[in-house]
């Protein structure tokens, strides 16, 4: 099978499970959860990085699939560096890189340059939850050194993206005065919808030409470029969400009447989930470059990490004696 070939049938598979969760209504992103239930995002604990983008997603996903919790993701051989070993039988699951730089060293100075490539490279890896492997020490869940709303408070304030609360059922952002305009705050029955929608609409503020770049366009509601922009919104919004510890209701009638729409669009291209990850996350590392709190992610990150555990020697065996065989009798059977 071509490298093409694995694209586009890994693509689909993707895809179909993301279209299948949206219109049932499972999507992580479409589920609610209290405070210090939403747990960390997947991340490496041998490097301590959370992993981004689709492969974000699709981990979380599938460790939902399989009853785990445990945000902790590696492949076989760093499994076995960390002194761990896969379950016979665990399957993996397969997460996709791309690689758009490469180093070379500059035959002049001897330095290492990076150099863009041509036509980026696009290879797989694959991966096992925590909960597939034998010999990790028990998931520690670092404290959260702020307060989930006053950090979500102090983050949007630091963002200096302009807000009008207006009282009535609309909230939305104006492109054309690049402002965010919200319900009041007491409109909404719970204080942690109210940051969810205000952190959706943030992610749409990310849209501008002078932060992330990415065309809303002006179709309304049922195009297709509607729902794209929807669904990066709404996943940037799930991912801040997390990120900061905010407790997160379900969807709204307003964002539930976009289901559909997003099942359709990731339905007609497979690529699209991964397009609207790649620029949700995007939308996320710029909105958390606000966060007060980096310091603790930083901290939190290094907390992630497992060393490897260092096991004893297994003891030296005495060489086996051997033995002279005599030779058979003719005839005799062997």
């Amino acid at each position: 099978m071509s490298e093409q070939q694995d694209r586009v049938g890994y693509s689909e598979k993707v895809a179909q499970t993301f279209v299948d969760a949206i219109l049932a209504g499972t999507a992580k992103w479409m589920k609610p959860w209290s405070p210090g239930e939403g747990g960390d995002l997947p991340y490496n604990p041998t490097t301590g990085n959370r992993y981004r983008g689709i492969n974000s997603m699709w981990l979380d996903m599938m460790g939902t699939s399989m009853g785990s919790d445990d945000p902790r993701w590696m492949t076989y051989k760093q499994a076995a560096e960390l002194g761990a070993q896969v379950k016979r039988g665990a399957t993996g699951t397969t997460v996709e890189y791309w690689q758009f730089t490469k180093d070379e060293k500059d035959p002049t100075t001897k330095e290492t340059v990076v150099t863009k490539l041509d036509r980026p490279r696009v290879f797989w890896a694959t991966v096992f939850n925590a909960s597939q492997i034998q010999g990790l020490p028990e998931l520690v869940i670092p404290e959260r050194g702020w307060e989930p709303n006053a950090r979500a408070d102090d983050l949007v304030q630091a963002s200096g993206a302009r807000i009008e609360h207006r009282s009535g059922d609309r909230a939305f952002y104006s492109p054309a005065s690049d402002r965010i305009v919200m319900p009041e705050q007491h409109q909404f029955a719970h204080l942690e919808h109210y940051y969810s929608v205000l952190l959706h609409e943030l992610t749409h503020w990310t849209s501008s030409p002078d932060r992330c770049d990415r065309e809303i366009g002006r179709a309304g509601f049922g195009s297709v470029e509607y729902a794209k922009e929807e669904l990066i919104a709404e996943i940037g919004s799930f991912m801040i969400c997390r990120e900061l510890g905010l407790a997160r209701p379900g969807l709204d009638e307003q964002h539930q009447a976009y289901v559909a729409n997003w099942a359709q669009v990731v339905k007609s291209d497979p690529r699209e989930i991964f397009r609207a990850a790649a620029q949700a996350e995007r939308a996320m590392s710029f909105v958390m470059q606000f966060d007060r709190g980096q310091v603790h992610t930083q901290a939190q990150k290094e907390a992630r990490k497992l060393e490897p555990v260092e096991r004893a020697p297994e003891p030296a065996q005495a060489p086996r004696r051997q033995r002279t065989r005599e030779p058979a009798a003719a005839g005799a059977s062997r």
